[in-house]
């Protein structure tokens, strides 16, 4: 049983999570770090919903996405997620709270996730 996963600054796209899912799902996964991995790979949102569904019966509680390429459609197909042990998002570096949307995405996120303590949002707009 492991408890974190990730692929923190390695270069991953579409192709590499989907193989990655096709293993899936991991329930004994609590956190996710994929900081600066795929610049782009986030900016889709059929790849952040192929992220969840790797870790839909996990308890997730830490997801590192900066320098992810996190685009709005991303952070509300995130919304849509069932995490409520999330207690650490780090999102710093995605241009992804420039406007209204994506504002309105975090607020939303941040009134699901009531355990939320950890919130990195530099540079981000």
């Amino acid at each position: 049983k492991f408890t974190q996963f990730g692929w923190p600054q390695t270069p991953l796209d579409s192709v590499g999570l989907a193989e990655f899912a096709k293993r899936g799902p991991y329930p004994s996964v609590s956190g996710v770090k994929m900081d600066g991995c795929g610049t782009a790979l986030l900016a889709d949102p059929a790849s952040m919903r192929t992220l969840i569904n790797c870790f839909v019966s996990a308890e997730i509680r830490v997801l590192h996405m900066s320098h992810t390429g996190l685009s709005v459609d991303s952070l509300e197909a995130l919304c849509g997620a069932q995490l409520p042990s999330l207690s650490t998002l780090h999102i710093q570096g995605n241009s992804v709270l420039h406007d209204v949307r994506g504002l309105g995405a975090l607020g939303r996120l941040l009134q699901r996730c009531q355990q939320l303590g950890e919130l990195a949002i530099e540079r981000c707009g």
